[in-house]
């Protein structure tokens, strides 16, 4: 495509190319969000009830963290804004809380020494 600058690739006006990779980037982050604490549940099998607890809490809003991400990659900001307002703190907030539970069940299982079953 030819314009004032010679041979530059232009991206077209409806950029369905760049939609599609925003949505593939925000399936694989929420995706991979979820992945990396989920195994945190089942780390230690002499975890405290407490423990437990905590990993299922940051699993579980990590999880509507990452389905936020994704609606928000699928209802875009021109057409949904209203939803895309609603979408945006949900994110945020998801993400937060479950760093929040994850270092809360860190700590509670660094408070006590592991001990095992016999």
């Amino acid at each position: 495509m030819l314009n004032n600058w010679g041979r530059v690739p232009l991206v077209p006006n409806n950029r369905t190319f760049v939609k599609v990779q925003r949505k593939v980037g925000c399936y694989a982050w929420s995706l991979s969000c979820i992945i990396h604490v989920a195994p945190s549940y089942r780390l230690a099998p002499t975890m405290r009830k407490r423990e437990h607890v905590f990993a299922a809490l940051a699993i579980l809003s990590s999880f509507i963290g990452g389905i936020a991400l994704i609606c928000l990659a699928v209802f875009d900001i021109k057409n949904y804004f209203p939803i895309h307002r609603i979408l945006v703190p949900v994110f945020i907030l998801g993400v937060i809380i479950s760093a929040i539970f994850s270092v809360i069940e860190v700590r509670s299982a660094a408070s006590k020494p592991l001990t095992t079953k016999s």
